[in-house]
């Protein structure tokens, strides 16, 4: 038997404390920097005193509500007095004062650490960069198209927004198209990017999926990562009445007819179909199409399918007359109400004549253009005629040495008006203020006309000249204009 004596009992209660100290577990968090831009990572290091287990086997589902985990690096030893630690990034999931909440680690629990993100900015302008959401949540049926969009509002109209798809066992993923809108609401010089999936889960039961981010790139580098909320959903079973050719969502088809006013017996023509739909991609319309069956009165052939929603379905009129379309019955399951629902669309009529017909329709159409050609001919001769007959007109009045003179350019006027050729001037008067009622003054001229005619008074023949020459002015007023030509260029 060993007796220690009073010395040494006496060391050994001294290093007691030390020893209890040293055998229990330390477990701290460090964060690199405590504030970081939203959209850029948090460096946050977890350390421990002990080798075993590892870093690894730490409970990180803690910080699911705020932050999204990203582990790039293995768990290290610590080069001296034992010990490891983790470096591991975290993505916030919104900007805000949020707090990283404590985690545990062989019976030691760390120290919640708080960390400001700050709203994000173009690294360029400093302007502020906006992101919003839409995910779906709560319950949905199996095969529901689910569209999941994220916005992200940014001074950069070439801002360069990529994504990739989610993967998980049971759910079919779909990439929506990138989509570029002006912000209204914000002013010039502000644009909305558009990006996300269609997802739609094939398995009853629960589902926990992270979706992955959406990235900014700039000349090559990744500026900012933006995750969007976690995604969980309870999937249900559908309905047993439901049957497997059922879309789900809402849905509607739009049928477009060729362009043709008539529709020639025995020519083949194509519909083309488009289905406004919900439903997953690859879904064939196998309802829709049936609905079209061939009758004595036209045949269909087999359709053609030109993308996911468009279809060219051919036909051949057989007989002569109004061909009705089919109206189309519409039946989907409608997921919010979670019945279905039935509605009629009426794809529209044609009408069907004989290729003879048809020619003679456009013999008939060529006819009545050449008599519509004839008839402007000779509505332009007949106008050409009459400005000739005023032309010479007013050539006789502007040179005009006696009352003869000006007699002569009114019986032009009046075969210019298809009037007689031999009118005196009293019936001349007549003629003129039945068929127009301008120049009050033109009776008196004609009455002074007559008298230097016949010598029975004197008078001024250049203004009597003047006057005379209105009336073709009046009614041809390209007279004037050339007249004007004339003068300028002399």
């Amino acid at each position: 038997m060993v007796i220690f004596g009073p010395r040494v009992l006496l060391l050994l209660a001294m290093l007691l404390p030390a020893l209890r100290v040293a055998a229990s577990p330390v477990f701290d968090l460090a964060l690199q920097q405590g504030s970081v831009e939203y959209g850029r990572p948090l460096r946050l290091t977890l350390r421990s005193n002990r080798e075993q287990p590892s870093l690894e086997t730490v409970d990180l589902s803690r910080l699911d509500r705020d932050f999204v985990v990203d582990t790039p690096a293995e768990v290290m030893e610590e080069g001296s007095g034992g010990g490891q630690y983790w470096r591991i990034r975290l993505y916030a999931r919104r900007p805000g004062k949020l707090m990283i909440p404590s985690l545990t680690f062989s019976g030691a629990r760390s120290a919640p650490v708080a960390v400001e993100i700050r709203p994000a900015r173009n690294p360029e302008t400093h302007s502020r960069i906006r992101v919003s959401s839409e995910v779906p949540e709560g319950a949905v049926w199996v095969k529901q198209p689910l569209r999941v969009v994220l916005h992200i509002e940014t001074d950069d109209p070439y801002a360069n927004v990529e994504t990739e798809n989610p993967w998980q066992a049971h759910i079919e993923t779909r990439m929506l198209p990138l989509r570029k809108s002006q912000a209204a609401a914000s002013g010039k010089g502000r644009f909305i990017f558009e990006t996300g999936w269609i997802l739609t889960p094939s398995l009853a039961g629960p589902v926990s999926l992270q979706l992955p981010p959406v990235k900014i790139r700039k000349d090559g580098v990744i500026t900012h990562r933006f995750y969007p909320p976690r995604l969980r959903l309870q999937v249900r079973a559908l309905p047993s009445f439901i049957p497997p050719t059922m879309p789900l969502g809402k849905q509607s088809v739009e049928v477009s007819v060729p362009g043709n006013t008539f529709f020639v017996k025995g020519r083949t023509y194509a519909l083309t179909l488009k289905i406004h739909t919900e439903a997953r991609p690859g879904r064939k319309p196998v309802e829709i199409l049936r609905q079209f069956p061939s009758t004595p009165e036209v045949r269909y052939l087999a359709p053609q399918k030109l993308s996911a929603s468009v279809y060219r379905l051919p036909f051949v009129p057989q007989s002569m007359g109004r061909l009705d379309l089919p109206d189309l019955r519409v039946q989907f399951f409608d997921p919010t109400t979670g019945k279905i629902h039935t509605g009629q669309q009426a794809a529209g009529s044609l009408w069907v004549i004989s290729s003879w017909i048809r020619y003679a329709l456009l013999v008939g159409l060529l006819v009545l253009v050449l008599l519509m050609l004839k008839a402007g001919y000779r509505w332009m001769q007949r106008k050409y005629r009459r400005f000739v007959r005023y032309r010479q007109a007013l050539q006789i009045f502007q040179q005009a040495r006696h009352p003869a003179m000006l007699k002569s350019g009114l019986m032009e006027i009046a075969r210019a008006e298809l009037w007689s050729a031999n009118l005196t001037l009293k019936e001349w008067n007549t003629c003129w203020r039945q068929r127009f009622s301008h120049f009050s003054w033109l009776e008196e001229a004609l009455q002074l006309l007559q008298a230097l005619h016949y010598g029975q008074q004197a008078g001024d023949l250049y203004g009597l000249r003047q006057q005379l020459q209105e009336i073709c002015y009046w009614r041809q007023p390209l007279l004037r204009v050339l007249d004007f030509i004339k003068r300028s260029g002399s």
